[in-house]
């Protein structure tokens, strides 16, 4: 048993009617004030574990901006949950919540398989007092109709709402109150059900009033106790409660158990700690632990693997929800793979889950199959998506874009996206930028790799979730699939991903006179390219006195003299291995760029020392020495980029 599916309508800030697909674990993702907490919040109005998370309020239906609810005469709001039963495709799978299900299950117009459908119903109206009028009630719904009549509505009984149960862990926390509600609630649930043995029940008992007798033969408590008495017999004259009597302990096993608490050792001191002791964040993990444990414990005695219980009186929920709100509040990120580990195991057992966030480490240990992303449109409403990934799941562009949205999380949280080559555009981008007055970090602005693999999977998942994107990658000219051949993949990706007009395949099909020409297309369409090789050749090229100015202890590449043996040669193989071609390919008169030093220097500073240390050399000795500029190639790309960050320039 499991939510396939939530439906909002009205609530919140869920304007239009809006369907959110749940898998057994699902990701919510988004901004802060996208909408996460408030479908965390659709789903407490209808399954709860407490009553208040259940009371549906005037504030959530959803009014628009700058409005207030009383601007209306009524307001209405609907939540749907649709439930599936996996288990019925699975032969040997509990099916324990079929029976409480099964006079509900129906099968809509279209054949598909047995689901039902639980609907909470709202209206507010205006009244003659502020607070108006307001009503609510739950259904079963029996019918496949989006607007169900009244007698398909068939009322949620409170044993029906016994059968789903949410345990809600809100980001904002209050670890203590929440493990004293637990404690006295779950914890409590399972020792009622423990078939306590006659003879441990005595000695228990036994044991408390041995506790109790010594505490009052005490001669100091012997003094308070009478004084107590002397006092309150002069106030109350007897009565029905005569006498006061102290005591550090109830005898009865039920007050006993009542009083059991959790201690943790070793301790700071010599005897345990206990909860009040620990962090918030240790707080909130063992919170956690509570609530999984009457899960995973409720589990062993519905199938029978433990002894000590009284199957009878634990009333197992059909389907249990853990809804976790930002479980990386007060936790350092490595505790968050172990809190999905466990939850995923969960979900083995049967449960379900459901969690929140909008950070990148959690984002990272989910599949992005898994995630739902939020989005606030123009202040007002949330929209949700899936991630789109490319369809078949063993083909290559699949594997690939799947591992780098899981490798860069930060572009679902991103105002906008720059896709690039690799290491040497993040690292320069962001210096050109600043240097163009937009600070990259601070604008929200992401940059992803992806080798110009694949692109139109990237431009088509990000353009589904709504995020603005400029696509820079390395023009190659004289490389093998580069130049010509690297526009004709570029120009296959984009009819890949979008329907071109009559003109665009008119401009594509003739003859572009040359790459200015080719370049200037499609940089309308935001793809734009280091020209003519890569970005570390195009600063190369622009900044060449501040990228060889080495360290003292380097000396730099070995450039021949004309007049040296075998000239000719060392020039072609070192072009070549610039070009990433065979020496005997080289036409030194036909190269992209005809000062043969650059060669010499691209193959030292970038093919040996390494990108990532060659630019950072340097773009510092570019600043200290006072020669910050924008190349004219990169110059369309920031300009753009201040554009869709609505910066001025």
């Amino acid at each position: 048993m499991i939510i396939q599916k939530l439906i909002i309508d009205g609530f919140k800030c869920f304007r239009n009617k809006t369907e959110i697909e749940l898998d057994s674990l699902t990701c919510f993702i988004g901004t802060n004030s996208s909408g996460k907490s408030a479908a965390l919040e659709a789903l407490c109005r209808l399954f709860g574990d407490n009553n208040s998370l259940k009371i549906v309020q005037k504030s959530d239906f959803y009014v628009e901006p700058g409005k207030t609810i009383e601007d209306y005469d009524n307001r209405f709001l609907y939540i749907e949950a649709i439930i599936s039963f996996p288990e019925l495709e699975n032969a040997g799978s509990n099916t324990n919540s079929i029976p409480s299900c099964f006079s509900h299950m129906f099968i809509s117009a279209s054949g598909e398989k047995p689901y039902c459908r639980i609907r909470l119903e709202a209206e507010w109206e205006k009244g003659t007092t502020s607070d108006g009028n307001l009503n609510y009630t739950t259904y079963w719904i029996h019918s496949d109709e989006e607007n169900p009549s009244e007698e398909n509505k068939i009322p949620f009984k409170l044993k029906d709402k016994n059968q789903i149960v949410l345990h809600y862990i809100p980001a904002t926390r209050n670890p203590e109150k929440q493990i004293k509600n637990v404690t006295g609630t779950v914890i409590k649930r399972l020792f009622d059900s423990i078939t306590w043995n006659e003879e441990i029940q005595s000695t228990l008992e036994d044991s408390a009033k041995t506790v109790r007798d010594k505490f009052c033969e005490e001669n100091g408590i012997k003094v308070i106790q009478k004084t107590l008495d002397s006092f309150w017999t002069k106030y109350t004259e007897g009565g029905k409660y005569k006498h006061i009597s102290l005591s550090p302990i109830k005898t009865d096993l039920s007050s006993i158990i009542g009083q059991v608490n959790a201690y943790f050792s070793p301790g700071q001191t010599e005897s345990a700690d206990s909860v009040e002791k620990l962090s918030d964040g240790t707080k909130s993990l063992f919170y956690l632990t509570l609530l999984n444990t009457l899960f995973d414990v409720e589990n062993q005695i519905n199938f029978g693997n433990v002894e000590g219980f009284d199957k009878t009186k634990i009333n197992k929920p059909s389907l249990t929800i853990f809804a976790v709100e930002e479980p990386e509040n007060h936790l350092a990120p490595h505790y968050i793979g172990r809190i999905i580990s466990v939850f995923r195991q969960l979900v083995q057992q049967g449960a379900q889950t459901v969690l929140t966030s909008h950070s990148a480490s959690i984002v990272k240990r989910i599949e992005p199959e898994e995630i739902r992303y939020f989005r606030l449109i123009d202040y007002d409403f949330t929209s949700v998506k899936r991630i789109i990934l490319p369809d078949n799941d063993k083909a290559e562009a699949y594997k690939y874009v799947k591992e780098a949205v899981s490798a860069y999380p930060e572009l679902y949280f991103s105002k906008l996206i720059i896709f690039g080559e690799g290491d040497s555009e993040e690292l320069v981008i962001p210096r050109l930028a600043k240097w163009k007055g937009i600070e990259i970090d601070t604008s929200f602005v992401s940059f992803v790799p992806l080798a110009g693999r694949f692109v139109n999977h990237f431009w088509r998942l990000v353009e589904d979730l709504n995020i603005p994107y400029l696509t820079l990658l390395d023009f190659d000219k004289g490389r093998n699939t580069g130049g010509d051949d690297k526009i004709k993949y570029i120009i296959k990706q984009l009819e890949l991903y979008e329907n071109l007009t009559e003109d665009e395949k008119n401009i594509l099909e003739s003859p572009l006179s040359s790459d200015t020409d080719k370049l200037s297309f499609l940089e309308k369409k935001n793809v734009y390219f280091s020209y003519p090789l890569d970005i570390d050749f195009a600063m190369l090229k622009e900044f060449k006195d501040d990228y060889m100015l080495l360290p003292k202890e380097l000396k730099g590449p070995n450039i021949p003299s004309i007049e040296g043996d075998n000239y000719e040669t060392k020039n072609k193989e070192t072009v070549a291995s610039v070009l990433k071609t065979d020496s005997d390919k080289v036409d030194i008169g036909n190269l992209p760029d005809n000062d043969i030093s650059l060669y010499y220097w691209y193959r030292y500073l970038f093919l040996g020392r390494g990108k990532p240390v060659s630019h950072l050399n340097g773009l510092l000795n570019i600043e200290e020495n006072g020669n910050v500029r924008i190349p004219s190639v990169y110059e369309p790309l920031l300009n753009k980029l201040k554009e869709i960050l609505k910066v001025e320039l």
